[in-house]
């Protein structure tokens, strides 16, 4: 337990490290909804969800452009006691967010996660977004799973939609 701990917060620290100057940044809150994917079981409830984002700005000239991203986040406790779902997972990423179209982008990044689910069944996942953000306000649709890659048992994620609103 001591060693997930010291990871966590080395991961913490690396997350952000990453995110650029605040000068250079932008944050957004969001809340949502995730449903488990399959492997959990049917009959499983969708479970509250809270990210805090950081990306790069888009550049003034509305070229696309990729920008570092760091994400830390919540997603509560689907309340089953099947399939290791009644708790709730911690998690802090980071990666690269690719603005195409003015308002659409598509984000990739690597998560480390506080514990296990059988929906999330690894430390490390990947977090993918697509969203689109029009004024302060910001739409979502958010997969996370670690793609039977990054150690951990096959899982088929958590599958979120999002609105948030820019900080």
């Amino acid at each position: 337990m001591r060693r997930a701990g010291i990871c966590g917060l080395v991961v913490l620290g690396l997350v952000f490290g990453y995110v650029p100057p605040v000068h250079a940044t932008s944050f957004d809150l969001a809340l949502g909804r995730s449903a488990a994917g399959p492997a959990a079981g049917s009959n499983i409830g969708d479970a509250t969800v809270a990210f805090l984002t950081g990306a790069g700005l888009p550049h003034a000239d509305g070229h696309a452009r990729l920008v570092p991203i760091a994400t830390l986040g919540w997603i509560g406790s689907h309340h089953t006691g099947q399939g290791r779902l009644d708790r709730s997972v911690w998690v802090a990423g980071a990666g690269l967010r690719y603005r195409f179209f003015r308002h659409l982008f598509v984000s990739e990044q690597i998560t480390a996660t506080s514990t296990r689910t059988s929906a999330l069944s690894s430390r490390f996942e990947f977090m993918t977004t697509l969203g689109a953000q029009v004024g302060r306000l910001t739409l979502m649709a958010r997969h996370m799973s670690n793609a039977h890659l990054i150690g951990g048992g096959p899982n088929h994620g958590e599958t979120m939609l999002l609105i948030g609103i820019a900080l």
